[in-house]
């Protein structure tokens, strides 16, 4: 099997005028807040690695963008010394506005980082079904500060969340 071929065979129906989608066994790989995580089918935790793998090997010997990118763009993301698959969210972060927020597709944690640790991605790699998908608890919203919570009570939210999955 290569990276993207497996298909998923889950039992779909309307409970409650919602989409059932059955039982799925999740590998988290991102809490986001109190109510919200990313995750991808526990069956593809093997082939999460070999994406990194391939996504470096590739990415590494590639130019490095010089151009801010466009919002949606899909480029390679250096990160730590490791290499992503990134959709960039938002362009002239930062207080010099020379920063760039991406949002890892393969596991959906976002940072900022600078233009020059982006690369265009290749073709295959643009075109590699993307397996980490969000997750909400249902009837749940989280709380900002409009409704008086602070910062620091949201990270209690989110740390809460990452205890209890």
């Amino acid at each position: 099997m290569t990276l993207g071929e497996e298909q998923e065979q889950l039992q779909e129906g309307e409970v409650n005028g919602r989409l059932e989608l059955g039982v799925r066994r999740l590998t988290i790989s991102h809490v986001e807040n109190a109510c919200s995580f990313y995750a991808y089918m526990e069956r593809e935790d093997t082939m999460m690695l070999d994406i990194k793998t391939v996504v470096a090997r590739q990415c590494e010997v590639l130019q490095r963008l010089t151009g801010r990118p466009r919002v949606d763009d899909l480029c390679g993301v250096e990160k730590e010394e490791a290499w992503y698959r990134g959709r960039v969210e938002q362009v002239g972060q930062g207080v010099d506005k020379d920063l760039v927020r991406v949002r890892m597709v393969d596991f959906g944690w976002n940072c900022l980082v600078r233009v020059e640790c982006l690369v265009e991605l290749p073709g295959s790699l643009r075109e590699l079904k993307v397996r980490c998908e969000k997750y909400r608890l249902t009837g749940l919203k989280p709380k900002g500060r409009a409704d008086g919570f602070s910062a620091a009570d949201r990270l209690r939210g989110k740390e809460w969340l990452e205890r209890i999955i």
